[in-house]
């Protein structure tokens, strides 16, 4: 576990994190100034966040440039007519009618709450991490649900709204590493009021970082699920117990430098 961290060190250190967060979907969050518009572009960012990472950057700039200068305020605009705004647009396994159906529904929880923050303190719960995610995907999918009677569509819209366990949940892990961390590569939107729970973050866990994983001996299991990010996060707390995803990017990296000298 010394020589890993030493190795994650190192990496942190040589490698240009500002310049990183450039190549990254998280950059579309820097494009706005305003901590309400970043809220609201890392989540729309977070949940289209599955398959290549240069499409996900694309579709991204594309989703936020349909929402205008303001994603806050023209999702909060009740005159804001969502199916005009999302005609045509795809996103992988998402259609239009799935970003016009999640944007409703954030409509009228940024109308009820004042910003996803609120909702995401209204549902902590101290001792129990997994019923505090629970509860704030739950809101939103519940609101969703408001939007359409058609089985089929809501289904395949929830899919942008993933819950934790038994997946992984890496999207909605993503989302809250982005709003709770700060550093050169989190932004930190609600850092100044919640920063103390990034002792509770989990791994934002996708098939990359479960090889990377599963090579250093951190897990032996061939599943990407929620237990498995639990698992490569109590590695990570060894490194770090107030906060582990610190080492979430050497983490990433390490499994890219040692597969290119063929170290593992």
């Amino acid at each position: 576990m010394n020589a890993i961290k030493k190795e994650f060190d190192r990496l942190k250190k040589q490698w240009d994190l500002a310049e990183e967060r450039l190549k990254d979907p998280v950059s579309l969050v820097y494009s706005y100034n305003n901590l309400k518009d970043r809220e609201v572009a890392g989540f729309l960012i977070s949940s289209i966040a599955y398959g290549r990472r240069e499409i996900i950057i694309k579709n991204g700039k594309e989703l936020l440039k349909r929402l205008g200068d303001s994603p806050y305020k023209t999702l909060t605009d009740k005159d804001t007519d969502f199916k005009k705004i999302f005609k045509g647009f795809v996103h992988r396994l998402n259609s239009s009618d799935d970003f016009s159906i999640l944007c409703s529904a954030l409509r009228d929880i940024l109308l009820k709450y004042g910003s996803l923050e609120n909702l995401f303190k209204s549902c902590l719960k101290e001792n129990d991490w997994l019923e505090s995610l629970r509860c704030f995907v739950k809101t939103i999918r519940d609101e969703m649900a408001k939007k359409t009677d058609k089985k089929n569509i809501i289904k395949r819209a929830f899919n942008l709204v993933p819950l934790p366990y038994p997946g992984a949940a890496k999207r909605l892990n993503l989302f809250l590493k982005w709003m709770i961390r700060k550093d050169k590569i989190d932004p930190g939107v609600w850092e100044k009021n919640i920063s103390k729970y990034r002792r509770h973050l989990v791994v934002p866990l996708d098939v990359h970082v479960a090889n990377i994983s599963r090579k250093i001996g951190w897990i032996k299991t061939k599943s990407v699920n929620w237990n498995t990010a639990l698992t490569v996060t109590e590695h990570l707390k060894k490194f770090c117990k107030e906060d582990p995803l610190r080492y979430d990017f050497s983490l990433c990296h390490y499994g890219m430098d040692c597969f290119r000298r063929k170290r593992v």
